[in-house]
């Protein structure tokens, strides 16, 4: 087997394998949009940040505090990156599931690998499922009678409305 050339000198093949697995360990850095989640978040008006985010950002206000009192939502710094602030891996995961996308796409939005994407949907997803019951509250029986009260009375006014501009033409 031929050996490389490098620098006027032939490398063996253990050099050679040494390169090579020094060169797949080498941590890679991809180009990434160079903004901070946290100023256009902000920016955002209301109803953006809810197309977006299909929630309001009260609602997530106080989706953030639950989570706040999740312990295993807290990560310690180990070293190497900076840990990630509890609101934008609910930023991340919410953006992931209202937009039904890849993620990749999310990844590159929020400037993080799609690697990191994937551990912090579980994770939301986990803690969702965890705090469910907090979550989800299913209406009692008086606020039924009150919804159906308030769409029947709905109902019938916009059927006087359609019979009314049917009678106008």
């Amino acid at each position: 087997m031929f050996g490389e050339i490098v620098e006027g000198r032939l490398l063996s093949c253990s050099e050679r394998r040494r390169k090579l697995i020094l060169a797949l360990l080498k941590r890679q850095r991809h180009y990434r949009i160079n903004t901070t989640v946290d100023k256009w978040i902000d920016a955002y008006l209301d109803q953006d940040f809810h197309g977006h985010f299909r929630m309001t950002r009260n609602t997530f206000t106080k989706l953030v505090s639950m989570f706040k009192q999740d312990a295993q939502m807290e990560v310690c710094y180990t070293g190497g990156y900076q840990p990630m602030t509890i609101e934008k891996k609910l930023l991340v995961a919410l953006w992931y599931l209202a937009k039904e996308g890849a993620m990749f796409t999310a990844g590159e939005f929020f400037n993080i690998a799609k690697s990191t994407v994937k551990k912090i949907i579980d994770l939301v997803v986990n803690t969702l499922c965890r705090l469910s019951s907090k979550i989800i509250v299913w209406p009692k029986k008086l606020d039924c009678v009150e919804i159906l009260e308030i769409s029947h009375y709905t109902a019938h006014y916009y059927l006087q409305s359609i019979s009314f501009c049917h009678q106008t033409r």
